[in-house]
């Protein structure tokens, strides 16, 4: 059974100690506006797949964080949330694989979870039982 959540207020993910990070609900809209402005680069060297993975956990921060606690400049000066620092921010291993784990994996879970019937591996169509036969050989 799919259970809906109508909270959509903003809450506060805590990813690290002493660090608090205020997040917009995870929403369809945040996940497709991370989806259209993440920008990436291909690296020399590293999996596409990673860089692109990086790349969309960190546009998601930046569409969801509203605020933050226990984060500063340089010399420990808090500071306001900006899209160069929430990438600062999510340079930071642990930061980033919190709010990964704790914020985008349980946005996209029900993409993960689907139905009944898992995609095929084409990634055209729900796999299942064959129904229609071969087509003979051409003429």
């Amino acid at each position: 059974m799919l259970k809906l959540n109508f909270d959509r207020e903003p809450r506060w993910l805590d990813p690290a100690p002493g660090v608090r990070l205020l997040v917009r609900a995870p929403t369809s809209l945040v996940f497709t506006v991370a989806g259209e402005t993440m920008g990436w680069t291909p690296v020399d060297g590293l999996p596409v797949e990673s860089v692109i993975r990086v790349a969309f956990v960190k546009a998601a921060a930046k569409a969801a964080i509203l605020d933050w606690e226990g984060v500063g400049d340089a010399t420990g000066e808090p500071i306001p949330p900006s899209p160069e620092a929430i990438d600062a921010l999510m340079d930071i291993r642990e930061i980033y694989l919190a709010f990964e784990k704790d914020y985008v994996a349980p946005g996209l879970r029900l993409d993960q979870e689907k139905n009944a019937l898992p995609p095929a591996p084409d990634g055209i169509s729900a796999a299942g039982e064959p129904i229609a036969t071969a087509a003979a050989d051409p003429a």
